[in-house]
């Protein structure tokens, strides 16, 4: 749905299938169109799997330009987009195994995945430009189904490959939903805790140094 600058109702439009189809981020490019990201399990690839990460472009007035999904034979997720310094787009998420990342060229064409972590007990949420061109992901991770979560982030060189990660939490479970790059080139990093806090789950706020370092 797009408003004007006062929150009026503009137009809107309905993107899927018949499966459940969802948006998680949207990025303005220069020629007024946007490039919304997701997931979907209405269109996956021929391998058979359940979701596929999702990239649709639509035009100024909300119009289908184009639509790809991207995923391996089981569960891709996206969950947070960045535009890549070429002009494309960087997709993260969880999938199985563990996270999942995905660089697509400014026309939504696959120029290559990774799979940085190949665990099925953790999962990626977010992405942000690294060094050297690389990307440093946040999500959470554990050591089996029934374990506590903590906190996990990672950073990979410039095609998706795990260079180097740090884990965040305490007794309980914590999780990030979200990371920012930082000025200074450290990593503002936002989730949710049950192990520090006033009780229950709280906002949990780490910030680190470009090696995913907190104080």
């Amino acid at each position: 749905m797009k408003t004007d600058a006062l929150g009026n109702f503009v137009w809107h439009n309905v993107f899927g299938g018949d499966g459940d189809d969802w948006a998680y981020s949207v990025l303005p490019i220069a020629t007024s169109e946007y490039v919304i990201g997701g997931y979907s399990e209405s269109f996956v690839s021929g391998s058979g799997g359940l979701a596929d990460f999702y990239l649709i472009k639509i035009n100024p007035e909300g119009q289908l330009v184009w639509q790809h999904t991207y995923g391996n034979e089981y569960a891709n997720y996206g969950r947070s987009m960045i535009p890549a310094a070429d002009g494309g787009y960087v997709i993260a998420g969880s999938g199985i195994p563990g996270f999942y990342l995905v660089k697509a060229d400014s026309a939504g064409t696959l120029k290559w995945e990774a799979s940085p972590v190949a665990d099925i007990f953790s999962g990626g949420y977010a992405v942000a430009p690294g060094l050297s061109g690389g990307y440093v992901m946040a999500g959470m991770t554990s050591t089996g189904f029934a374990d506590t979560r903590d906190v996990y982030l990672i950073g990979t060189d410039s095609l998706g490959a795990k260079t180097w990660e740090r884990t965040y939490g305490g007794s309980l479970s914590d999780r990030a939903w979200s990371i920012a790059r930082a000025a200074n080139g450290g990593y503002f990093i936002v989730g949710e805790t049950d192990s520090y806090g006033a009780g229950l789950t709280d906002v949990y706020l780490i910030i680190t140094d470009a090696q995913g370092d907190s104080p």
